[in-house]
């Protein structure tokens, strides 16, 4: 799902980080979350550890910061009980 994509709550997106070249090696990226509420779960990419789960509720922010990519994959499961839409706004800095 792009920036600024509605949610069909039938879509989700994979565990991931955010590594793209174009992004520099150490990106910081913000992420607005608005409408009704869903959940992001995060976990370490050698997948020791147990994954924590957060509920970003209308308005959200998450702020991914330095070390963040290196430290952490994250993804936003599907929620098939949900019948509301949800709108992302994904902001990066392009170098």
């Amino acid at each position: 799902m792009s920036a600024g994509e509605t949610d069909n709550c039938q879509d989700s997106v994979a565990w991931h980080n955010d590594n793209e070249k174009a992004l520099g090696p150490d990106p910081f990226i913000a992420s607005l979350s608005l409408a009704i509420e869903r959940k992001c779960e995060l976990k370490h990419p050698d997948g020791n550890a147990q994954k924590i789960s957060l509920e970003l509720a209308d308005s959200s922010l998450l702020l991914m910061g330095r070390g963040w990519q290196q430290q952490w994959i994250h993804q936003i499961p599907k929620q098939t009980w949900i019948t509301q839409p949800r709108i992302d706004l994904t902001f990066r800095c392009i170098h």
